[in-house]
């Protein structure tokens, strides 16, 4: 732990929180892309 972030530990935690959201959104888009693909896929068969 960086004598930083003891000093001021919330803007780190409010920052952890928008970094999950943000890994989230992708993760969702990931999940909405392979659906797309796999729909892509079974329609060329």
């Amino acid at each position: 732990m960086t004598r930083k972030f003891l000093k001021n530990p919330m803007p780190q935690f409010s920052s952890d929180k928008k970094f999950n959201k943000t890994i989230q959104k992708i993760q969702r888009q990931k999940d909405k892309i392979n659906t797309d693909v796999f729909k892509h896929n079974n329609l060329k068969q």
